[in-house]
């Protein structure tokens, strides 16, 4: 956690009072060519205010709701300059990695979704709806999060849907879900009906990528004046998946990544595309196809778990600031005695944040390893301390570094410094045999 903090766009926005967004929005208005979605993003470009506040404006007094999936990658050329470089294949990428999964939570994985596969969708026929492919991939987020229960929570929503007046989360055939990861949103995922690479329906789902994630940081960011964090998204229609960086700090404008698992050094444009899996070869390849996508899919939640920590720390050396201002003023102790023990709890607090950090990253280097190590002992010719051709003894090896990595997460997790929160609800926790057979 030695990187400095980063401020969305430079830190350079200017407030803008509760009173002054009607004049502001109209102005933004006239700027995007009447496009509500695009005067809300120039908005965002230019100032810092409440969120939810705008919503209330745009509900009440213009009974207009906010729908990203109507930008196409045309509207976002102003502010992502990606949007003007066809084909996406020269975006700079981003190095992801597989995190390996214990070999007994895939299966769980794949089994769940052998339960949902024959209620909601044909093997080779596809499906007709995308709220019939969210079902059946769902089991690989339900799976990867539970990993960091409670700390990871999602929202099958966009950001821009009012709390207060809940509106359609499905338009144009996508659904949009974000997760936040100990309070902060750090994944958006869109999930379509269909995802051609390259065509135009693919770039305007990656415009609603970008318009969603720029928001998504404005939250983070905006109305407490914190600095911004990287945000992972992933865009799927459940046969292939690809995996964005979105960082908003630089200047002018913000950078969309595109993840690749080729080395960075030797592919330094993202042109691998996206994971697919192979329906067509059978269950078999199905399954083995998927577990790469699996694990892409942990890294990414693991990476927003611990900038989710980075930001945590933030606040926490922002607090420790505080509590030494308010002791120097007060002479010491303070008027009520209290001044050296918040200051303690403070950096007690920082330093809590730092060693659930070492763990976490320990952890995922461990996972990353441990895919590395399987990918190894399936190659032809690789020789290790188990001899040549011992593959299982590797692939169990592997397993066994997987299941460490796992426990260690959760170890993370549980010790986050967190005060006065409450255990994680669970129902089956409180499973009582007898009350349950007289049911």
């Amino acid at each position: 956690m030695d990187e400095l903090p980063k401020w969305r766009r430079g830190g350079n926005l200017s407030p803008l009072a509760i009173s002054d967004i009607p004049a502001a929005f109209v102005s933004a208005l006239l700027e995007a060519d009447g496009s509500p979605e695009r005067a809300v993003l120039i908005l965002m470009n230019k100032y810092i205010f409440c969120l939810s506040s705008l919503h209330t404006y745009l509900e009440d007094s213009l009974n207009v709701q906010i729908n990203f999936s109507k930008l196409t990658a045309g509207d976002m050329g102003p502010y992502v300059d990606v949007m003007d470089v066809l084909p996406l294949q020269y975006l700079k990428p981003f190095q992801l990695h597989r995190a390996r999964l214990p070999t007994s939570v895939f299966k769980n994985t794949m089994t769940d979704i052998d339960l949902l596969m024959p209620q909601f969708v044909s093997f080779r026929g596809g499906h007709d709806y995308v709220e019939e492919m969210a079902r059946c991939v769902a089991p690989i987020f339900n799976h990867v999060v539970a990993a960091f229960k409670p700390h990871i929570t999602g929202t099958l929503a966009s950001i821009m849907s009012p709390a207060l007046r809940p509106g359609m989360v499905k338009d144009r055939d996508r659904l949009v879900s974000y997760f936040k990861a100990f309070g902060v949103i750090v994944l958006v995922i869109i999930e379509t009906k269909r995802m051609c690479h390259y065509d135009d329906e693919y770039f305007n789902c990656i415009a609603q990528l970008v318009a969603e994630c720029d928001a998504c940081d404005f939250d983070n960011s905006g109305s407490n004046f914190e600095p911004s964090i990287p945000l992972h998204g992933i865009i799927t229609d459940g046969h292939q998946f690809t995996f964005y960086r979105y960082d908003s700090t630089p200047q002018p404008q913000p950078l969309l990544h595109q993840g690749t698992l080729f080395p960075v050094a030797t592919h330094p444009r993202a042109d691998a595309g996206p994971l697919m899996t192979v329906l067509h070869l059978g269950p078999a390849a199905y399954m083995c196809s998927f577990r790469p996508i699996c694990e892409c899919v942990l890294y990414v939640f693991w990476m927003g778990l611990l900038e989710g920590m980075r930001f945590q720390l933030h606040l926490s050396l922002k607090g420790v600031t505080r509590a030494q201002a308010q002791r120097d003023q007060c002479g010491g102790d303070g008027d009520d005695g209290d001044g050296d023990g918040e200051m303690e709890r403070r950096v007690g607090e920082s330093e809590g944040w730092l060693e659930v950090d070492a763990v976490a990253r320990d952890a995922l280097d461990l996972a990353v390893q441990a895919a590395q190590d399987a990918a190894a002992a399936g190659r032809d010719g690789v020789e290790d301390g188990y001899g040549p051709g011992n593959a299982n003894a590797r692939f169990t090896a592997a397993d066994d570094k997987a299941r460490r990595a796992w426990d260690r997460i959760r170890e993370s997790v549980d010790a986050a410094p967190l005060h006065g929160r409450e255990p994680p609800f669970s129902i089956i926790s409180d499973w009582n045999e007898e009350q349950v057979e007289r049911a």
